[in-house]
C-alpha cells in the first residue's frame, strides 16, 4: 500500500488556500481592532467636550429640587413670621398646598 505525496499539488494548494484564510482573518481581526479604537478615541473626544457644555442631568434634577426646597421653607418662614406679626390679617388655617385646585369644573345645570 502506498499513501500519496504529502507535498504534492493538492496539499499545498490546500495549504495555501488555508494560509490566505487565516491572513484575511488576521488582518479583519487587526482593522477592527483600528477601526473600534479610533471610534471609541472620538466618542470619548465628543462626549467629554458635551460634558463640559451640559452639567449632568441628574445634577441638574438634585439642584432644581434643592432650589424648590429651600424657597418652600423660605415662604414658610415668611408665613411664619407674619402671622405673629399680623395674625388679624391672614387666616386661622393653614395655606392651601400649590397642588390644590382654586377653580371649580363648570357643568351642566338645570334651571
Amino acid at each position: 500500500m502506498r499513501y500519496g505525496n504529502p507535498y504534492g499539488p493538492a496539499w499545498q494548494q490546500l495549504g495555501n488556500a488555508l494560509w490566505d484564510v487565516l491572513a484575511v482573518v488576521w488582518w479583519t481581526l487587526v482593522a477592527g481592532s483600528v477601526a473600534f479604537g479610533a471610534c471609541w478615541c472620538m466618542g470619548q473626544f465628543m462626549y467629554t467636550e458635551w460634558v463640559r457644555d451640559h452639567p449632568a442631568p441628574r445634577l441638574r434634577f438634585f439642584a432644581e429640587r434643592r432650589l424648590r426646597r429651600d424657597i418652600a421653607r423660605g415662604l414658610g418662614d415668611l408665613e411664619e413670621y407674619l402671622r405673629e406679626r399680623d395674625p388679624a390679617h391672614l387666616n386661622d388655617g393653614p395655606a392651601p398646598s400649590g397642588r390644590s385646585r382654586t377653580w371649580r369644573r363648570r357643568g351642566w345645570h338645570r334651571p
